[in-house]
């Protein structure tokens, strides 16, 4: 698959993980277990440039759309994470 990783090629320093645990961290105890992994894994799709790039080229939108979208995805993101399952 074209998305496989290759060990030649560096891994790049992973900042956004970083950002994202200590985001979460005031909200550890309210986030299930079962819940935090996939929250962090799709925390890091709609934090960086790439959504930005997208949401502004394919989806035409303005900054502040784009960042009220993203604000909408992660926070939507955290409510599904908290929904008692």
């Amino acid at each position: 698959m074209w998305f496989t990783h290759d060990e030649d090629v560096p891994v790049r320093e992973g900042r956004r993980l970083t950002w994202i645990d200590k985001a979460l961290a005031p909200a550890s105890m309210t986030i299930p277990t079962s819940a935090a992994r996939p929250l962090r894994r799709a925390l890091v799709a709609v934090i960086g440039l790439e959504p930005v790039i997208s949401l502004r080229d394919v989806g035409g939108l303005d900054d502040r759309t784009i960042e009220d979208t993203l604000v909408w995805i992660a926070t939507s993101l955290v409510q599904a994470a908290t929904i008692d399952r």
